[in-house]
This record gives structure tokens, sequence and C-alpha cells, in this order.
């Protein structure tokens, strides 16, 4: 009997590490698939901030320009 179970000592070890190889990938995939999901929410809100930043700066631009639109007329009215 000795000579039974010295063989399967060692095939419970390789079923063993089969069994944890699987679940060792499977976790190291779902923490690249993490992160690479939090990369990219950092990605999109900092294009959606960059974008805000740069939509307001032209609203700001264009109420300026409005603004020095109507002193030229206001100057031009009381120049006549």
């Amino acid at each position: 009997m000795k000579t039974q179970e010295q063989p399967a000592a060692p095939l419970r070890a390789v079923r063993q590490r089969q069994r944890r190889l699987p679940l060792a990938q499977l976790l190291f995939a779902a923490a690249g698939v993490a992160l690479l999901l939090i990369c990219g929410a950092y990605l999109l809100r900092f294009v959606g901030a960059t974008t805000f930043h740069k939509e307001r700066a032209f609203r700001v631009l264009d109420e300026i320009g409005g603004q020095l639109d109507s002193l030229q007329q206001t100057l031009a009215n009381q120049l006549r």
C-alpha cells in the first residue's frame, strides 16, 4: 500500500498547483482590468474638466468681445 500512496502525493501537489495557477491568473487579470477601468475613469474626468475650462474660456472671451463692441458703439455715438 505504501507504493500506491507515494505516487498519489505528488499528483495531489500537481493538482493543487494546477488549481492555484488559474486562480492566480484570474486574480491578475481582474486586477489588470480594474486598473484599466480606474485609468479610463481618470482620463475621462481629466478630459471633461479640460473641455469645461476651454468652453468657459471661450464664453468669457465672447462676453469680453461683446462688451468691447458695446463700448465702441457708445464712444462712436458720443463723438457724433
